[in-house]
Formats: C-alpha cells, sequence, structure tokens
C-alpha cells in the first residue's frame, strides 16, 4: 500500500478570525475555511485510491491527512510550519478566502487564486493548478460562474518555510454578499472541498 501524507492547513482560528462577511450575522473566514478543509479530509479518507503502476499492476494509495486545527482555535503559522515539517508531509495546503477585491468588478464572478512561494518545491505550484482547475470544473458543474485568476507567488510564512511542496488558495471574497451567503452553504462547502481533493489526487497522478 503506498501512502500519501497531506497537511491541510484552515486558515486563522481561535481569536483570529480574518475576514468576516458585511452581513448581519457574519460569515467568518476562519469558519469556512475550516469546515471546508474538513470536507476535503472526509474526501481523501474515505476510499482508496487506484493510480500508481507496480510489478502486480494498479495499487492502492492510501492518503495519511492531519490537519493544524480541526476546532475553533488559535495557532501560529510557526507551529503550523513546524507541524508540516515533522510530519515529512508529501503535500501542504493552506485555505483562505479574500477579503475584499481591489475593483467591484462588472460581471460577478466567483474568483480562485493560489499562491506558491517561489523558493519552495516546484511542486507547490502544480498541485495549485490543478486544484484551482477542479475547483472550477466543480463550480461549472453546478452553474456557478467564475474567474480563475491563477497561480501568484508570494512569500506567505506557511508556504515559506514548509519542507513539503505547499500551495495557498484564496476562494471567494468574505465582503461580498454572494459570495459570503453560498459559503456559509454545506452544499456549496462540499462542492469546492470536492474540487480540492480532485485536485490533489491529479497532483499525485490518481483516479477515483
Amino acid at each position: 500500500m503506498n501512502k500519501r501524507t497531506i497537511v491541510l492547513d484552515p486558515g486563522h482560528g481561535g481569536v483570529d478570525s480574518g475576514a468576516i462577511s458585511d452581513d448581519f450575522d457574519g460569515v467568518y473566514e476562519k469558519t469556512s475555511a475550516l469546515e471546508i478543509l474538513l470536507k476535503v479530509k472526509e474526501f481523501l479518507t474515505s476510499r482508496k485510491f487506484d493510480g500508481l503502476m507496480s510489478m502486480t499492476g494498479f495499487e492502492p494509495v492510501e492518503f495519511i491527512v492531519h490537519m493544524t486545527r480541526e476546532t475553533d482555535r488559535f495557532v501560529s503559522l510557526t507551529d503550523r510550519v513546524q507541524f508540516s515539517n515533522l510530519l515529512m508531509t508529501d503535500l501542504f495546503v493552506s485555505l483562505h478566502h479574500n477579503s475584499r477585491p481591489p475593483a467591484l468588478p462588472e460581471t460577478k464572478v466567483f474568483d480562485l487564486e493560489a499562491f506558491v512561494c517561489p523558493t519552495s518545491p516546484a511542486a507547490g505550484g502544480t498541485a495549485a493548478k490543478f486544484c484551482l482547475l477542479q475547483v472550477g470544473r466543480m463550480l461549472g458543474s453546478i452553474m456557478i460562474p467564475f474567474k480563475d485568476k491563477g497561480v501568484v507567488e508570494a512569500g506567505f510564512q506557511v508556504i515559506k518555510y514548509t519542507h513539503a511542496p505547499s500551495c495557498l488558495l484564496e476562494l471567494g471574497y468574505m465582503v461580498d454578499k454572494e459570495d459570503a451567503t453560498m459559503l456559509r452553504h454545506y452544499g456549496f462547502q462540499r462542492t469546492l472541498a470536492d474540487g480540492i481533493g480532485r485536485g490533489i489526487l491529479e497532483h499525485f497522478g490518481l483516479f477515483e
């Protein structure tokens, strides 16, 4: 059995709420990121995947998935990096939502963006591209207009100092009322989670 170790990193947590929606009861970035990545963990660990060729044919692959937090608690950026590095992680994926777009678009779409560090293993960029591609496909399947803004280089601490290939995803805007409304719903969270999960599978050359 081949095993791949994944660390999923829900942004913010505890006293650090991240971005907050503008509606009356507020949607917290820390909450949405956690709920989505818990669903990604379920996606990856609920089954085994065929994919790696061995002497006897395709050998099943099992994902060992860890999370930097599984509850609403504060975890420092340094602790997130150290947690991943101690596990000898094969891939590190952090999830966030943008706070405010630089300008209001003429046509409303759900923005997808990813960040990688130029000094980190190049495979992080590959994973980022696959995650954006698969999230876009999942959004298209439910007729949600979106814009893939691509992969951008940045020096965020959690992707700069992790030893593993790593990427940071920014999906949607918390201050956009339509985005925030969708991000609070289980079905939409599942759509994003399945896209991220499928992107991770594609990164490793796997299929369901």
